[in-house]
């Protein structure tokens, strides 16, 4: 009986660690994920944006979703996964949208559709900052 308790007990903390480790690296993500939004935000004005600096902003968007990706398939419960997963995506889309847009850009589309663009590139921002609130329920109040 004891042994049991003994082993449950050491099952638990690992268990625990792990949940703290798992959480750490989330809020480092959701960070991440933040200021790659930032990035995309203050780098998608109106008008086409440069060939250097769009790759860097697909870079940073690969890495950070990558990251998200790799938590997401490591998240301790249903919840987790759902919103590190939904942060992902939206990150993922956000990008899509822009990238569309500057298709347009580069083509010479007409207003309609560059304006068409612009309403789904902010729609694609607002899913992101959704999630972002999502996922920054699953961690715990920042101590002061």
């Amino acid at each position: 009986m004891i042994a049991a308790a003994i082993v449950g007990y050491v099952l638990w903390r690992r268990r625990r660690a792990r949940l703290g480790a798992w959480r750490a690296q989330l809020a480092t993500s959701a960070d991440d994920a933040r200021t790659t939004r930032d990035l995309l935000a203050t780098s998608s004005a109106p008008g086409a944006i440069d060939d250097a600096r769009l790759q860097a902003m697909r870079h940073e968007t690969d890495t950070v979703g990558a990251v998200l990706a790799n938590l997401a398939a490591t998240a301790p419960d249903d919840a987790s996964r759902t919103r590190t997963k939904a942060v992902e995506d939206a990150l993922r889309s956000y990008m899509l949208a822009i990238e569309s847009e500057q298709m347009l850009h580069l083509q010479a589309a007409t207003e309609d559709a560059l304006a068409d663009a612009n309403v789904a590139r902010r729609a694609r921002a607002t899913d992101l900052d959704v999630a972002l609130s999502a996922l920054q329920e699953l961690m715990p109040p920042a101590e002061h």
